[in-house]
């Protein structure tokens, strides 16, 4: 029984908890992470007409994805998703989920130190459990993770919620542990060009501009999927996750170190 169980999954703090419980009950248990991802998918399925997963929806399919069971797929239905990405939302989200699946399926039992180097232009798996993947998931959402980088945004370089190199995550990978995340709030330690007023940060969605920068004020009234967040260590309500920041949940589940 989790002392936060995913209904009760309100703001960044309650996220960071239940990923936390999620984590020291299932780290070594969790089913094999292309299962996981086949679960998840048919899951969010059930949503692709919304343009948003309401935020208890997302954090409920994260937790029913380590039980239900998993499609299978071959690369024919891979290749019509990816044939189907260029719509954008739920479609895009749709071919990496299934592209993942079925690339971590082929290459599993090539990593080393649980890392599997990039290899014939695909890219590299740097979190191959499923728990490994959902803490780097929440360094994503919560912590201004910007897509398109592989190193995992500040965080990824030691600069996240007590600088220098004191970003280890409790002996899994470099990055911060969800217990670091939450701490931090929502990351702002560290991101000092993501910094809008009031200590609001921007990271690569709403009012940024992708590279961490801030064009515009945050108000203190911007949603997290605007990318900003309050003060740093204070919890912020969530109300929905887009598709493309879950998109980018999944890319950084990957590749964030």
């Amino acid at each position: 029984m989790l002392e936060m169980p995913a209904d009760q999954v309100r703001t960044n703090v309650d996220f960071c908890d239940h990923i936390e419980e999620l984590a020291t009950q299932f780290w070594d248990t969790a089913r094999p992470l292309p299962e996981y991802l086949l679960a998840l998918w048919q899951l969010a399925s059930a949503h692709k007409d919304m343009d948003a997963l309401p935020f208890t929806e997302f954090v409920g399919a994260l937790d029913r994805a380590l039980d239900e069971p998993a499609p299978a797929i071959d690369l024919e239905q891979v290749r019509a998703a990816v044939a189907q990405a260029e719509q954008g939302g739920f479609w895009r989200w749709q071919a990496i989920v299934l592209s993942q699946a079925l690339d971590l399926a082929r290459r599993i039992g090539k990593e080393q130190d649980g890392v599997i180097a990039a290899e014939g232009g695909q890219p590299p798996w740097n979190n191959t459990s499923t728990m490994a993947f959902l803490e780097a998931g929440a360094v994503t959402v919560f912590d201004g993770w910007v897509s398109g980088d592989e190193e995992g945004g500040s965080c990824g370089t030691g600069g996240c919620g007590g600088g220098g190199g004191g970003c280890g995550g409790g002996g899994h990978a470099e990055r911060p542990s969800v217990a670091q995340i939450k701490k931090a709030g929502c990351g702002c330690s560290g991101h000092e060009g993501a910094k809008g007023e009031g200590g609001g940060c921007c990271g690569g969605k709403g009012k940024g501009e992708g590279d961490g920068e801030c064009d515009g004020e945050c108000d203190g009234d911007c949603k997290c999927e605007d990318g900003c967040c309050g003060e740093d260590g204070d919890a912020f309500e969530v109300e929905s996750i887009s598709w493309d920041l879950f998109s980018d949940f999944l890319v950084a589940g990957q590749l964030t170190e």
